[in-house]
């Protein structure tokens, strides 16, 4: 993107929309009566509207870091955490209760990195119109 988003930020993004991830993998399996689709439908509705309003850069690199971020370090460390969640929760069965969770990691970059591009849309419209140059539109 030669220098117009910075790593650092998008780095920040993803952590937020990992760790929202994992907070809401782990609301499911405490609360059973919150289901994966009610969580899943809206967030991917989201998802696909803010594509539309979002830089074509910022749809790239959120689609892309959503596969990326639910790949091997998912599989290695959040389902294990969520088993260990499930296992303890009397309730919960750690077969039903952890599906979804690679699921969620990869929604929630998608919103995460889009809304950071949809703010980066606003920012750069503020600018134009209070004079300054939009270096990147």
């Amino acid at each position: 993107t030669a220098g117009a988003i910075k790593a650092r930020t998008v780095m920040f993004s993803l952590a937020i929309g990992v760790g929202l991830a994992v907070g809401l993998s782990i609301l499911r399996i405490v609360i059973p009566a919150v289901e994966l689709w009610h969580i899943l439908l809206p967030g991917m509705a989201i998802a696909l509207i803010l594509s539309y309003f979002v830089p074509d850069i910022f749809v790239g690199i959120a689609f892309d870091s959503g596969g990326v971020a639910a790949g091997t370090m998912t599989a290695t460390f959040i389902l294990p955490f969520a088993q260990g969640v499930a296992e303890s929760n009397p309730s919960a069965n750690v077969l039903t209760d952890g599906f979804g969770v690679i699921a969620l990691v990869a929604m929630t970059p998608l919103i995460t990195v889009q809304a950071m591009g949809l703010l980066y849309r606003v920012q750069t419209k503020k600018d134009t119109r209070a004079g300054k140059e939009g270096r990147y539109e």
